[in-house]
């Protein structure tokens, strides 16, 4: 592993260790798999998976840090549950980007 660098638990890629990676994304991974059950098979972290920033933009830009399907197939129709993390100091959850992510939620 380079310096600088960690495994990601679902993809097992090597990423950058930045404080969203070790604080938030991998360690959600790791609990949406070892405490609640979620098959590795039916999350994505690496390639993010792209969602449309609004409903009428044909293409898919805005990167999510997990996905969660409820199928094994990864489709947006099966898409289950969205997350974005970001470190611990960020206070724009809700609203990042321009994009407002509680609309974002079907």
């Amino acid at each position: 592993m380079r310096a600088g660098y960690i495994k990601d638990y679902i993809s097992g890629e090597e990423v950058k260790a930045t404080p969203e990676e070790v604080e938030a994304v991998q360690v959600f991974s790791e609990t949406l798999v070892e405490d609640y059950g979620y098959p590795k098979e039916q999350l994505q972290t690496r390639p993010q998976w792209r969602v449309k920033v609004r409903p009428s933009d044909t293409k898919k830009e805005y990167p999510l840090d997990i996905a969660v399907f409820n199928k094994d197939k990864k489709t947006d129709k099966n898409l289950f549950i969205v997350v974005a993390c970001k470190r611990k100091t960020r206070k724009d959850g809700l609203t990042q980007n321009g994009v407002q992510l509680k609309n974002c939620i079907r």
